[in-house]
């Protein structure tokens, strides 16, 4: 089916299953001739690594069968030309980390190599191996680096295809956030499979593409909304701004998104000329929440510390805050780790939108080392994570900013956190790029203590064993 010219992103089905188990073919002419319908690829054949990979099946069956000798796959290209169109299906999973991936080769690597020969990629968001009953997995591929235009979202169209389905309702509502958010640029969704897709079931699949036509084209009635994971928020004259990092590792770019704060402190500014060259600090990981609304599927907390040019305008400066993140889901939030352990990537926040690394899990007691440096050779700011000695993380950019404040908040998606048990930030030491005698008086805390900062060598070196942060369970909306 050769593409139509696009108006709407992507309606993409696979058509694998050709026939009842009576023998009986399954028509897709519906597609074309029922209304409502703007379907723009019919993928009719896909090529699967099983359990035994020296016996790979075209559809349902190795390529060696019968029905497929006038079907050679190494000669696509040459038989149908320039114009043909070359997709892959990846578990969304592996544009993320290669590590988590049923492919056996790198994405990443791949699309730098051959980007040019691949039309797209059909995502898998279903099995275990993506989430998109939210839009924080997508918004991370795309804050990686992958083009939205290539980024298509794959879903089950019924439960009895694989594990993940995702009602239509919610869908009503993540897929407008999506187009809206990338405008001609998003991908568009693919379903898998035609012959039972929902609304309409094994008598009516077509309804699922028409279904689909309908709420990209804006003809839906919006579920609740869905609130993307991080935002901005104000300095109120005199106080501490509270940070904004979380969720999938960052909020799409260009949103505001509501966030809400729990304990904080605040170092800066001070007066002259100096600035942060180098930041120090470590934490053993502490509990995760406890008593927290567990009916809401999107909910996420973050702790984390940062350095940011000033307080004055906080909504146009970077913000690197190497982020420790736990969602209800975590594999929405790009990590695989249980319910009760934390993830952690090194993460800047800028006025586009969150940059990151892939999570990395975070072992119960881990002990955690950060650093965040301005590099004198590149005027970049590096940021390192280090997970019980190995360095697991690592980040550069935010070229020429120069550290005047150095804070921390906790926080959460919601208000209905529950609990964050109390923990500390260890071991914290400041190198300033020139003498300030008095930095320690430009502390403040909000539910947060230490004994303060101390100089041993004139004000160039400053350091404090311990910044306590005690038990949240009030979360204010920022």
């Amino acid at each position: 089916m050769p593409p139509v010219t696009p108006s709407l992103p992507r309606i993409i089905t696979y058509y694998q299953t050709h026939h009842t188990p009576d023998g009986t073919p399954i028509s897709v002419l519906p597609l074309l001739t029922q209304p409502g319908i703007r379907l723009t690829h019919l993928i009719l054949a896909a090529i699967h690594i099983n359990a035994d990979p020296d016996r790979p099946t075209l559809n349902d069956h190795e390529p060696s069968h019968p029905r497929f000798h006038t079907l050679l796959v190494d000669r696509l290209r040459a038989d149908f030309g320039p114009r043909f169109i070359i997709t892959f299906a990846p578990v969304a999973a592996a544009l993320l980390d290669c590590r988590r991936n049923l492919s056996g080769f790198d994405y990443e690597a791949l699309e730098v190599m051959r980007g040019r020969e691949i039309a797209w990629y059909n995502c898998q968001f279903y099995c275990g191996w993506g989430d998109c009953s939210n839009p924080i997995m997508y918004e991370m591929l795309a804050m990686k680096g992958w083009p939205p235009e290539k980024l298509v979202v794959g879903l089950v169209t019924n439960p009895q295809n694989g594990s993940g389905f995702v009602p239509l309702d919610v869908m009503a509502a993540v897929l407008p956030l999506l187009a809206g958010q990338h405008a001609t640029r998003f991908g568009g969704v693919m379903g898998w499979e035609y012959f039972n897709s929902l609304p309409g079931g094994p008598e009516r699949p077509w309804e699922w593409a028409r279904w689909m036509t309908s709420v990209l084209r804006g003809d839906r009635t919006m579920a609740p909304e869905v609130v993307m994971p991080v935002g901005r928020i104000e300095v109120p004259g005199g106080e501490a701004p509270a940070g904004d990092g979380g969720g999938g590792g960052g909020n799409s770019s260009g949103g505001e998104a509501t966030a809400n704060f729990g304990n904080s402190f605040y170092l800066g500014p001070w007066t002259g000329g100096a600035y942060i060259s180098k930041a120090t600090y470590s934490l053993a990981a502490p509990s995760v929440i406890t008593d927290y609304d567990t009916s809401d599927s999107s909910l996420w907390v973050a702790i984390w510390v940062g350095v940011q040019q000033s307080d004055v305008d906080v909504d146009n400066e970077n913000l690197v805050q190497p982020l420790l993140n736990w969602c209800i889901g975590q594999e929405s939030c790009g990590c695989d780790a249980s319910a009760t352990e934390w993830c952690v990537a090194a993460s800047t926040y800028t006025p586009e939108g969150q940059t990151g690394q892939a999570y990395v899990r975070v072992p119960s007691d881990a002990a955690l080392d950060f650093e965040i440096s301005v590099n004198s050779s590149t005027s970049m700011i590096d940021q390192k994570v280090w997970l019980n000695g190995e360095l697991v993380s690592q980040q550069s950019d935010s070229k020429g900013l120069k550290p005047g404040v150095f804070y921390s908040a906790n926080e959460c998606s919601d208000s209905n956190c529950g609990t964050l048990a109390s923990f500390s930030w260890t071991n914290v030491t400041l190198v300033m790029s020139a003498a300030v005698t008095d930095l320690g008086d430009y502390m403040s805390y909000d539910g947060a203590s230490s004994d303060g900062l101390t100089s041993s060598d004139g004000g160039i070196t400053w350091t404090v064993d311990a910044i306590a942060m005690g038990k949240d369970t009030t979360w204010d909306g920022q």
